[in-house]
């Protein structure tokens, strides 16, 4: 009996402070025009850039590495001269700024892979006259 009491007590405070009154209706209504989305006339498209970091050791002994890279991109002409700027550089920091300051935005990193993206600008089309 105690326990249906105390049951009572918990449920009841539950049950009268219970809203009472119905749901509003949903009335179909437009979002207001500035959360409309509106259509994006030019995303434009990337070229993108993989930068492949691998430790070399530079003697037997092991006490010396060095930093070896590897450029893979849809631009042959890019990869090439990446590989050549890269072989200044000892540290890995120094080629990703050089490759920053070319333009390229760092994307990703995973592992030794570091992705680097490049927005492409559309050439506006030449009318025949």
């Amino acid at each position: 009996m105690k326990n249906v009491i105390l049951l009572m007590a918990l449920i009841l405070p539950f049950s009268v402070f219970a809203q009472t009154r119905p749901a509003p209706s949903k009335i179909d209504r437009e979002a207001p025009s500035e959360m409309r989305f509106k259509p994006v006339a030019d995303i434009g498209s990337f070229t993108y850039l993989i930068m492949n970091v691998k430790e070399v050791k530079a003697d037997k002994k092991g006490d010396r590495t060095i930093l070896e890279y590897k450029f893979e991109s849809n631009d042959p002409r890019s990869e090439s001269a990446f590989e050549k700027m890269s072989s200044r550089f000892e540290r890995v920091i120094d080629v990703i700024n050089a490759i920053g300051l070319r333009g390229w935005e760092l994307s990703a990193v995973e592992g030794n892979n570091y992705y680097f993206k490049m927005k492409v600008h559309k050439q506006p089309e030449r009318s025949n006259r």
